[in-house]
């Protein structure tokens, strides 16, 4: 599904297209392998937005681990101070909150459980981009 299928949250491209505007560099980092995550952004119309698209296969680490989010930080030649990082996944916004990066929880329908934790953990919680 997430390869053919799955269609891009409310407001996601539009916000993509004015940070890329604004010189952002925009950057993916997510559990889903190449050959179901590249086709997805491609078919969605919005690979080609980012700087950077990495699976966590590319690190050879979980997003449960705080060295991938160092790592993609250093390959950006970035601070952590200067990341904004997005998910929908309270374990990846917990573990990504501990280096320091500034986090976004984001609302989805999978995570409604943890809508109140991921409010608590994450810097800022949206439901929609369109709130950005």
């Amino acid at each position: 599904k997430y390869r053919d299928v799955i269609i891009l949250k409310d407001g996601v491209k539009d916000a993509l297209l004015k940070l890329k505007k604004q010189g952002h560099s925009l950057n993916v980092l997510t559990a889903s392998p190449h050959k179901m995550l590249d086709p997805c952004l491609k078919r969605n119309g919005i690979f080609e937005l980012f700087d950077n698209v990495w699976s966590t296969d590319d690190f050879n680490m979980s997003k449960t681990n705080p060295e991938i989010y160092l790592s993609a930080v250093k390959k950006l030649g970035a601070k952590t101070i200067d990341t904004i990082f997005f998910d929908d996944n309270i374990n990846a916004i917990t573990t990504a909150k501990t280096t320091g990066i500034f986090t976004v929880g984001v609302f989805d329908e999978s995570g409604r459980t943890f809508i109140e934790q991921m409010k608590a953990v994450a810097d800022k919680y949206i439901y929609s981009f369109n709130e950005l």
